[in-house]
């Protein structure tokens, strides 16, 4: 709160504010050594906080060497990655055998009859939904050297148009090939008669930005005597529209309806679905199947996502929406059933022949997963397993950077410092038990166990250089060759010493977590010390805002009585003047 302006001792010439300071300087002391009480419990939780913090990152590295799996790692290659790749867990026993692929897995491929979307198309409707299965594009394109632009096309027509309104430079004649109904299904070009018979029709050039002739299938057409003809029927299901107005040839015998694939059921609407929305249902389901629609062939394809011998079925309930897509026997679908993997590992069977749905072949090697790529019957490939030692041993130095760190941080925090002041958790003798207890537990010996390894020092962890006394020194060190030794000697031993699963015996590290958990837990001794400390800091707040309370106004009636006393003062003098005043007068 800031002070009032105030001009202290104009009357009397005494400096009240230095006076009133100094009749507050008791109650300002106080709240000095309050206020440092608590920037001291600020200091104390955020190392306590610290403390946590290194406490968890040793947790994590204790964990990260916690299961076999993470200890009794395996290396694994192959001799020839491209047809048979491989991977192995801590269970794979160390040695090679030979994988022969003589047939990979394939999937099952279901065509639906073609021709199901109407081969005609509408020359006057919207581009988009005339039927064409590549919509065609504003632009320009090319016909016998000449280009010809249509800058904003809404129908085929305007195509046709734009190509018969420069015939007397290209000498073609555009027009519609037509079915036996008389239903536009294609486009043609024709020579005009201005040109000798048989002279060739050219189209396209490297210059044009219009799709027109890739959509009207002219690009790669063969011209037959004075005619350059679309190379098939251009209409197509309209995807994007609704099973009323999709343009499949057949048409659907009701508004609605359901079908099965698979066993799988599904509804559709003929008002509200698209082809391209039952295909998608279709494959986001558990089907188990993909279905596209293949715009050249003019047909539905369901493939099967997983490989083997597996059949699709497919099959209308009510409605015929499957039978008017052509996806059923019925309807003329065929079938190509997928392959089942067949391949020999010699370790195996006496190397007998063995057969899978999937090219991923897992509990035919104990712990190798096989992945088949590329058949190879005239030359096995060898995979070779074997004890990889550099994951553990990484590890294992992040362990012991994790627990010199959080070591360290609560020694140097729990005792005085070179020069003799006071650590900041020196009087919590709960946080210096950790440190303790973290150090014996490194130093112990696991119990129970009938392996050659016992203790850390077994596997080349030493508070002290390599080659000096246990205990010399405070820094816990690896010998990282000693390690990989021990690990590579006997996994299971180490295993046994750092989380032992012996009935009545408790690993290092098992130890340890159980050390760091209780600390570190609601109710542990940090969280202890954290609320305590945090409590403290707020009453003594409370106290602060007390004693500062009372000195304010403390100050307020000073500084009145003090005014007032000025004044008094004051006007003495004015009277003393005015009689000193008269008296000259007299005189």
């Amino acid at each position: 709160m800031a002070s009032p302006i105030a001009f202290s001792g104009l009357a009397s010439g005494l400096n009240s504010n230095q006076l009133i300071d100094a009749m507050l300087s008791v109650d300002k002391g106080r709240v000095d050594a309050l206020k440092a009480k608590q920037a001291q419990l600020g200091s104390r939780i955020s190392s306590v906080g610290n403390v946590r913090s290194k406490l968890s990152t040793l947790l994590s590295k204790l964990d990260a060497l916690r299961f076999q799996s993470q200890i009794m790692t395996r290396s694994i290659s192959s001799s020839l990655a491209d047809a048979v790749s491989a991977t192995a867990d801590s269970s794979a026993a160390v040695g090679s055998f030979k994988v022969t692929v003589d047939q990979l897995a394939t999937t099952t491929r279901r065509d639906g009859a073609s021709g199901v979307g109407n081969p005609s198309f509408d020359e006057l409707g919207a581009l988009a939904s005339s039927g064409l299965a590549l919509t065609p594009t504003a632009g320009r394109f090319t016909i016998n050297g000449t280009q010809i632009t249509v800058a904003a096309p809404t129908k085929i027509q305007d195509f046709v148009d734009a190509i018969n309104a420069s015939t007397a430079s290209h000498h073609v004649v555009a027009s519609y090939v037509l079915d036996g109904g008389g239903n536009k299904v294609g486009i043609r070009l024709d020579n005009d008669g201005t040109q000798a018979p048989g002279v060739a029709i050219s189209v396209g050039s490297a210059g044009d930005t219009s799709n027109f002739l890739t959509a009207a299938k002219l690009d790669v057409a063969t011209q037959a005597g004075e005619t350059l003809a679309s190379t098939s029927t251009l209409g197509r299901i309209v995807g994007a529209n609704t099973l009323a107005t999709a343009r499949m040839s057949t048409a659907l015998s009701q508004a609605t309806g359901t079908f099965s694939i698979n066993g799988v059921s599904f509804s559709w609407d003929s008002a509200v679905d698209s082809v391209n929305s039952v295909m998608a249902q279709i494959s986001s389901s558990a089907a188990n199947v993909n279905a596209s629609y293949d715009g050249v062939s003019n047909r539905i394809i369901l493939s099967s996502k997983s490989t083997g011998a597996q059949s699709i079925s497919v099959s209308d309930t009510t409605g015929n929406l499957m039978a008017a897509l052509g996806a059923t026997n019925a309807a003329g679908a065929a079938e190509t059933l997928g392959l089942n993997a067949l391949y020999r590992v010699d370790a195996v069977a006496g190397g007998a022949q063995q057969s899978s749905t999937s090219n991923t072949i897992t509990g035919v090697v104990p712990g190798v997963t096989l992945t088949l790529k590329q058949q190879n019957a005239a030359t096995p490939v060898t995979v070779t397993v074997g004890s990889d030692v550099d994951k553990p041993l990484a590890a294992m130095k992040e362990f012991v950077a994790a627990f010199n760190d959080a070591f360290d941080y609560i020694r140097a925090n729990t005792k005085p410092d070179p020069n003799g002041k006071s650590g900041i958790l020196q009087s919590e003798s709960g946080v210096r038990m950790i440190g303790d207890s973290l150090r014996s537990i490194a130093l112990a010996q696991v119990g129970g166990l009938t392996g050659p390894y016992s203790t850390l020092g077994d596997l080349g962890l030493t508070f002290g250089a390599v080659g000096s006394a246990v205990g010399t020194t405070n820094k816990l060190v690896l010998d990282e060759a000693k390690f990989k030794d021990k690990l590579a000697a006997n996994p299971s031993a180490v295993q046994d010493v750092l989380n032992s699963a012996v009935v009545g015996s408790q690993g290092i590290f098992d130890r340890m977590r159980s050390t760091i958990n209780s600390a570190t837990l609601p109710g542990g001794v940090l969280t202890s010390i954290t609320d305590a400390s945090t409590t403290t800091q707020t009453d003594i707040g409370a106290r602060v805002k007390s004693v500062e309370s009372r000195m304010e106004q403390r100050r307020a009636r000073l500084e009145a009585q003090f005014a007032r006393m000025e004044g008094a003062v004051a006007q003495l003098q004015s009277q003393a003047a005015r009689l000193n005043a008269q008296l000259a007068k007299l005189g």
